[in-house]
């Protein structure tokens, strides 16, 4: 047992040491960089020199100075964080004007504003009555609940 923990132990020393001393990656120390364009021109150069140069490369990283501070956050934002997000659907109440039978349990429902509707989900004691209200309003993950008068609710997804 003890000469388990022994060569473990010293296998271990040299791999640590080694991995503690080994440089890093000239492509971390790009990726550090605050300036868009520095950061770019870093990597382009990297990119190069890993097509040419021999395994034993140094990098060059320029030091920050003003031209690689970070720029104000509205100049360097992503579009994506500056982007405004879609409205989100609002409820919508109609009157049910045509049901169709798809297969057991499942209905496709016209609205006297012309939308169809399609339950997606089987829903014991749900059912649909022409003419009366419902209402279909947006659920989690882009799905839409259907709820009529008597308070029952399905899935459904819009065909029409």
């Amino acid at each position: 047992m003890w000469r388990r923990v022994l060569m473990v132990g010293c296998l271990g020393v040299p791999w640590g040491t080694s991995l503690a001393s080994a440089p890093t990656d000239c492509m971390d120390s790009c990726a550090v960089l605050k300036s868009e364009a520095a950061r770019l021109a870093c990597f382009d150069q990297e990119l190069e020199r890993r097509k040419t140069a021999s395994p034993n490369r140094v990098c060059t990283v320029p030091a920050p100075t003003a031209a690689t501070a970070p720029a104000p956050a509205s100049a360097s934002a992503p579009a994506l964080a500056t982007a405004t997000r879609p409205p989100r659907p609002q409820p919508i109440s109609a009157q049910v004007v045509a049901i169709a039978n798809e297969s057991p349990g499942i209905v496709t429902i016209t609205l006297d504003n012309g939308q169809v509707w399609e339950q997606t989900e089987t829903r014991a004691g749900f059912r649909v009555l022409l003419h009366h209200g419902v209402t279909i309003a947006p659920g989690v993950f882009g799905s839409y609940l259907l709820t009529t008068d008597d308070h029952r609710t399905a899935r459904v997804r819009r065909i029409r």
